[in-house]
């Protein structure tokens, strides 16, 4: 994670873009194994996603972000990753 910590750091993500799409290619860039964690909770009706990063096989639940679809709970640990990194956003 300390790579993918720092790599986060260093770049500059573009906020007309999605994060989780960003920090994915940036992973990949550095060649940082990055998957993503996922879990589903409720019922059927209503369902809440919860999503994490996986880096190099280790889970961090620190960035653990819910969402009404998996996508969204992605996209919403991606920028807990971002934005606990004090990133710079342009």
């Amino acid at each position: 994670m300390d790579r993918l910590k720092t790599a986060i750091k260093e770049y500059t993500f573009s906020t007309s873009r999605n994060y989780l799409d960003q920090v994915n290619e940036l992973a990949q860039q550095k060649q940082i194994d990055l998957t993503w964690g996922e879990s589903r909770n409720g019922p059927n009706h209503d369902v809440v996603w919860q999503a994490w990063p996986i880096v190099a096989g280790k889970a961090y639940p620190d960035y653990n972000r819910a969402g009404k679809n998996i996508q969204e709970a992605k996209r919403n640990s991606a920028q807990e990753m971002i934005s606990i990194q004090g990133t710079e956003t342009k």
